[in-house]
């Protein structure tokens, strides 16, 4: 029950520095940890499930500065109500650019991660189906496109930029 309370990105970590590690637990096990942790304001998680490790972090995507991709763990964030718990996040990566289209129908910058989710809900010249958040300038790139659209998602985005996905619900 919950572990429903979060979003789940798989192969993707928040942080390498956590506040807590908690060890030989299931994935609800940790997410009742999280949700429960007196110490700190728990937003989220990391979890090995090989390892069955819980690493539970005080960060969210915006707050730590976007995710890392990291194959055999999985983010869980804690959903919070608001404009981005209407999208769908789906890790590292951008839509990919095609010769001749314009892909990105705005582009805004010196937006946090919550501003660039709600002008994307509210676009009227066009309908917004998803938008790419570039940590490093703050930039809010938003597409009447979805990655499925477009052959999938761009993985090769300089690290530099942190770039993320997200698409409407």
């Amino acid at each position: 029950a919950y572990e429903k309370l979060f979003n789940r990105l798989p192969n993707h970590v928040i942080t390498v520095s956590h506040k807590r590690k908690v060890p030989e637990v299931s994935v609800e096990q940790c997410a009742r940890r999280c949700i429960f942790e007196m110490n700190f304001r728990c937003k989220g998680y990391d979890f090995e499930a090989q390892h069955r490790n819980c690493w539970l972090t005080d960060l969210t995507v915006e707050s730590g500065g976007g995710v890392k991709y990291h194959k055999g763990a999985d983010f869980y964030e804690l959903i919070i109500d608001g404009p981005l718990s209407r999208f769908v996040n789906y890790g590292t990566g951008s839509l990919p650019l095609l010769d001749g289209y314009q892909i990105y129908n705005k582009v805004m910058f010196g937006l946090t991660l919550g501003a660039c989710a709600q002008l994307c809900l509210t676009q009227t010249t066009f309908e917004c189906g998803s938008f790419d958040y570039s940590f490093s300038d703050k930039s809010c790139h938003m597409s009447q496109y979805i990655a499925a659209n477009l052959n999938g998602l761009n993985h090769e985005v300089m690290p530099t930029y942190r770039v993320m996905h997200y698409e409407k619900k």
